[in-house]
């Protein structure tokens, strides 16, 4: 069987369990792992891997040569793009999976075409299925500085709608992102965030007491939200897992420092990240957008309540009584952090996201792409 060729920066880390830089490197993982251990033949591209790496059957992680050599401005050209594209077509995959929208994701369309294998563009964000306006509005607006627009958002969005047509299939993580999706690509498929095996592996033994947080402390989390918060209800010990990533990040640690009842871990490996959300009261999301967070599957999976201040996406959350979502209300926030209980039933919770996030139905996905795919 042909199998499936990934391409993301930073997935042999996520692969080893090491701190991660997001959540699309972690997925990127863990569907690479789940179609390995399932007899599909994988291969993780990842320039910024040492080495080549055989991680286990049918799963090989494979750097790109010279990737950092070359001047910068424009050793794109001159190193990355041609020794990528080599890179991509020794792969002999039938499928080149990629997870968001960047101009270096022409890279492994352009192999895919002159290879004959498929394209399957995934999404990251709901945002990545808006208008440019609305991206402008939500991503980009007070936020960019005159180098971010010229070394990474005009080159993204030129790329964008030529990403957008020419993917064979766009992967996406709920029904509402489906429905943007359908009337500008050809085949969506939705599929659902894999849940991780070694979650199985987790065990709480102790009292749940703490509030948690996970992610980046950065403004796409919205946690300066949560610090007027955090001040107000000295009583309750609130934990941060993650680094500072933006000035908003770091002003919001900052003021997250001054507060005796605060924890913050910085970035932690995978084990101790699953480790602390299975000892929380409660995990708490304020990002203002999200795709689908990985963090609520893993929380459901370990049987641990979601509290969303403003993402509940395709209404998961309140159609199937996973968590409690605030419709950006932080009165309502306020008041479920203090709960001392919460009127969830986690056994329902943990059975919904074995069957819904399992690994067969990834695994149908892909090989029905790999099916469709021109033989040689």
């Amino acid at each position: 069987m042909k199998g499936v060729c990934f391409y993301g920066e930073s997935v042999a880390e996520a692969l080893r369990g090491k701190k991660l830089k997001g959540g699309a490197e972690l997925q990127i993982g863990l569907l690479a792992r789940t179609l390995a251990g399932h007899g599909v033949p994988v291969t993780v591209v990842d320039p910024e891997a040492s080495a080549a790496e055989y991680v286990s059957e049918n799963l090989t992680v494979v750097p790109v040569k010279d990737w950092e050599k070359g001047i910068r401005g424009i050793r794109f050209f001159t190193h990355r793009l041609p020794h990528l594209v080599r890179t991509f077509r020794e792969t002999g995959a039938a499928v080149c999976y990629v997870r968001g929208f960047s101009v270096r994701h022409l890279i492994p369309l352009i192999a895919a075409k002159r290879m004959g294998a498929k394209f399957v563009l995934a999404t990251a964000s709901d945002t990545d299925l808006l208008g440019f306006g609305a991206r402008y509005r939500k991503g980009y607006k007070g936020k960019a500085s005159l180098w971010d627009w010229v070394s990474a958002i005009i080159p993204d969005e030129g790329a964008y709608r030529l990403l957008l047509r020419s993917a064979d299939a766009v992967f996406v993580q709920h029904s509402e992102q489906a429905a943007l999706a359908r009337p500008r690509t050809k085949h969506v498929v939705q599929l659902n965030n894999v849940l991780d095996p070694e979650i199985s592996t987790i065990r709480n033994n102790g009292a749940r007491e703490n509030i948690l947080i996970v992610g980046t402390l950065s403004v796409a989390k919205g946690l300066r939200v949560l610090v007027p918060i955090v001040r107000k209800l000295r009583s309750v010990t609130f934990e941060f897992i993650g680094d500072a990533v933006d000035n908003e990040g770091r002003t919001v640690r900052t003021s997250l420092l001054e507060c005796p009842n605060v924890i913050l871990h910085g970035p932690l490996d995978r084990r101790q990240t699953l480790g602390r959300i299975a000892t929380a009261k409660a995990l708490v999301n304020t990002s203002p957008r999200e795709g689908f967070p990985n963090t609520f599957v893993e929380a459901w999976a370990l049987r641990t309540p979601v509290i969303s201040l403003f993402v509940d996406p395709d209404g998961v959350l309140r159609r199937n009584r996973l968590g409690y979502f605030c419709e950006g209300n932080t009165s309502v926030l306020e008041e479920l952090i203090q709960r001392t209980s919460y009127d969830l039933d986690t056994d329902y919770i943990q059975q919904y996201v074995l069957r819904e996030h399992s690994a067969e139905q990834a695994v149908r996905a892909f090989r029905n792409i790999i099916d469709d795919a021109p033989q040689p």
